[in-house]
């Protein structure tokens, strides 16, 4: 079933960035006094036409677009250094129909004012797609999705949504965001949007899609598994507000005549059952392809960046969604039956 908005938990919602093109997987961060927010904007959502743009603020509500990549890029990640402002992404090989083709890498480009950007650096080895870097201890961590081709004649187009039991998720530490080594392996098998959050107790927690929760310790070698109930939680992000952790990420509910619902959620953990307890769903709810959270914390505020969705004409699965007519996520503020954009949200919570 579908879980409510909570009016007691969200503040306001606003509109950051809308174009009439697909804005998807927002990334959030604050650095030498500015905000910086990026995203991945193409034509469709399995178009290898996405590019990642990065724009800029000084009180999160008037955004200047900085940077739009003139080459392919998606799902991409702001890490702030004292130096320097890193920003990863995946770099797409497009087949000859223009069709996404199999991710062949992880690439980063760097800024030392905010405003000009380094040329491409590929990062670690082939076939390793970073997910959200998190600074710890002056080091970099991420969780890097990784598919084993040995035994394969040819890379399966679906292996980045977890299709493939060829994959594993590893944890890379680097001291400077260029040089990677492996940590450890955190889970094998169709799992991939592994989240970390070093927690205050020193735990490292890493939620992958669909529904896998990992956990370790120092020095992060041995991890625990557990599965959560929801049947899939796309684009994980987890935050620890005053030692409670929130989630928040894709749900999916239920199918309806008009398509299968999905909308943002945030969860609760609840220390004592060691479960997460949904507190409510965000604005803008709808079909299939919405969400892909990340959070900031702004003094005693929190802010959710996220992608909205919108109704649209019946479907009958997820794949007639991704060719027009049947884009989804239309803006209530836009008038282009094919818009769509990042939110973001305040909550008390």
């Amino acid at each position: 079933k579908d879980i409510p908005i909570d009016p007691d938990i969200i503040e306001s919602t606003s509109l950051v960035y809308a174009d009439g093109r697909h804005n998807i997987a927002p990334d959030v961060t604050e650095w030498k006094g500015y905000y910086y927010l990026t995203f991945s904007n193409g034509s469709n959502h399995l178009k290898w036409d996405h590019q990642c743009v990065i724009l800029r603020s000084k009180n999160l509500r008037d955004w200047h677009k900085i940077q739009t990549t003139a080459y392919p890029a998606r799902d991409s990640f702001l890490v702030a250094r004292a130096d320097q402002l890193l920003l990863y992404y995946i770099f797409y090989d497009p087949d000859p129909d223009g069709e996404l083709g199999p991710q062949v890498e992880t690439r980063m480009i760097s800024s030392v004012d905010g405003l000009n950007w380094s040329s491409p650096q590929r990062q670690f080895q082939p076939l390793h797609n970073f997910w959200r870097p998190k600074m710890h201890d002056n080091e970099i961590y991420t969780a890097s999705d990784y598919l084993d081709t040995t035994n394969l004649q040819n890379i399966p187009i679906d292996w980045y949504h977890g299709m493939s039991e060829h994959r594993r998720v590893d944890l890379l530490r680097s001291p400077n965001g260029l040089e990677w080594t492996t940590v450890s392996n955190i889970v094998t098998g169709p799992f991939t949007e592994t989240e970390l959050l070093f927690r205050a107790n020193n735990e490292l927690w890493a939620l992958s899609r669909p529904r896998t929760l990992s956990r370790t310790s120092p020095p992060y070698q041995d991890w625990s598994h557990a599965e959560l109930p929801e049947d899939i939680i796309g684009g994980p992000a987890l935050i620890e507000l005053q030692g409670t952790v929130y989630l928040a990420g894709r749900r999916y509910s239920s199918r309806t005549s008009e398509g299968k619902r999905a909308a943002t959620v945030i969860w609760k953990h609840d220390s004592e059952s060691d479960t997460f307890q949904p507190l409510t769903s965000l604005p803008e709810p709808g079909f299939v392809d919405t969400s892909y959270p990340a959070f900031l914390t702004v003094g005693t505020e929190t802010f959710i960046f996220y992608y909205s969705s919108h109704r649209y004409r019946e479907i009958s699965d997820f794949y007639q969604v991704l060719s027009p007519p049947y884009n989804p996520c239309l803006l209530y503020t836009s008038t282009s039956p094919r818009d769509r954009g990042c939110y973001r949200m305040t909550s008390s919570a």
